[in-house]
């Protein structure tokens, strides 16, 4: 493996495994200490922080992002087989606004109502032209705040707030002085390009699909709904977890490109995405 493919090391997907495409990004910074592949093989998952690579992408580079980031909710698992979960301890706001510009037809972001609030306090502002470039640490590249900087609200309003109601579940909260959370919510941002096929529904009912591979999966039917929405080719989501959108994506025969920086549950989600295709592959062999 040459250097230029270093990025791939400790992918759980060998580039031959996905369609054959390349997804070619924009910028390439010579002397950066982050990785600069020539390309990412297109409907794989890649085991690394999202952040190390989405800025060299220019905007509007896929068509969609459905993504189920971080919620900030210091989540601890019913399951023991889950236990505390040590990434969920903020959401992440600036990262997701940051990638919003990248769909050219419209994003999808999971959140739960709380961190319409909690965002604020963790959201660096700029005032024009303060700002430095560092191209060693964080995204687009990182922006550093300079002194007099204050923070304010970054994540943009939503066009549209959906509900994923749960059928038959949700138990989470305070349960004296709290309302049983048997839903979730997701933003959408349309993009530059947006287009429905047909208007969809804002509250969308499906059961929770047991959490198995992962602390808050999705239901595959759940995002199969969304991505079924628009007439599109590739969808990117920088949180890929246990792969669920990469998973539907397959199922809808379209292409994806994911990021998952822990190890096991992107080998969890590459097992996922690989039993889709076998099974794709021999519907499609048996309607022949």
């Amino acid at each position: 493996m040459n250097d230029n493919h270093e990025i791939f090391r400790r992918s759980s997907i060998p580039e031959t495994e996905g369609c054959g495409r390349k997804i070619i990004p924009h910028l390439t910074l010579e002397g950066c200490v982050r990785p600069d592949p020539k390309y990412y093989p297109c409907c794989t998952i890649i085991n690394d922080d999202h952040r190390d690579h989405l800025w060299r992408f220019n905007p509007n580079s896929f068509d969609l992002i459905v993504t189920d980031p971080p919620y900030g909710k210091r989540f601890r698992s019913a399951q023991k087989l889950h236990g505390r979960a040590k990434w969920d301890d903020e959401f992440t706001s600036f990262e997701v606004t940051a990638v919003l510009g990248l769909a050219r037809v419209g994003s999808y972001v999971f959140c739960e109502w709380d961190n319409l609030w909690k965002y604020e306090a963790r959201a660096p502002y700029f005032e024009p032209d303060e700002r430095e470039i560092n191209c060693d640490d964080g995204m687009y590249p990182t922006l550093e705040a300079v002194p007099g900087g204050h923070v304010v609200n970054n994540l943009p309003k939503p066009k549209s707030a959906l509900v994923w109601h749960k059928l038959g579940g949700g138990s989470q909260g305070d349960c004296a002085h709290e309302h049983i959370r048997n839903y979730e919510m997701v933003l959408f941002y349309p993009g530059p390009e947006h287009k429905f096929e047909k208007r969809p529904r804002s509250v969308l009912r499906y059961a929770a699909p047991g959490n198995k591979t992962h602390p808050t999966m999705k239901p595959v039917d759940l995002i199969q709904e969304i991505l079924g929405w628009y007439d599109f080719e590739t969808v990117l989501d920088p949180f890929m977890g246990s792969g669920t959108t990469a998973v539907a994506a397959t199922k809808l025969g379209k292409h994806f490109l994911g990021f998952e920086a822990d190890e096991g549950y992107c080998e969890d989600a590459t097992a996922r995405v690989a039993e889709e295709r076998i099974r794709r592959n021999e519907l499609l062999s048996a309607r022949q």
